[in-house]
């Protein structure tokens, strides 16, 4: 959706940054990939053929603001370009946060995740 929104929009030359390594490497090894995610990576292939896009793996830590997004559109399964005003507090916290290079650490039920000791 991403991508379409990038092309229609004429925004012809995008860096996609990507939590999952292997999700990283389906899209740039033009790979068919799951059938679950066949649809998805063809249309990703697509526009990476029309469009100058770099894929890079990036700790989810690394761009919380992704993730909160990422997580708040598959939890209620719905698209919606969010604008200025309508962005949650819980945005304009990690804006905030990333604009001051503040780091982010994952947490799980017992404490720091093994991954960030």
């Amino acid at each position: 959706m991403g991508l379409r929104l990038c092309w229609q929009n004429n925004i012809n030359k995008v860096w996609v940054e990507v939590d999952s390594k292997a999700a990283m490497l389906l899209c740039i090894q033009k790979d068919k990939g799951p059938w679950k995610v066949q649809y998805t990576l063809e249309s990703i292939h697509q526009y990476a053929s029309k469009m100058d896009i770099q894929f890079s793996h990036i700790w989810r830590e690394g761009n919380k603001i992704a993730d909160w997004f990422a997580n708040k559109g598959y939890n209620e399964k719905c698209f919606k370009l969010l604008q200025g005003d309508e962005l949650h507090g819980v945005v304009r916290g990690l804006i905030r946060m990333d604009k001051m290079n503040m780091a982010s650490i994952r947490m799980s039920k017992g404490g720091l995740d093994e991954g960030v000791r």
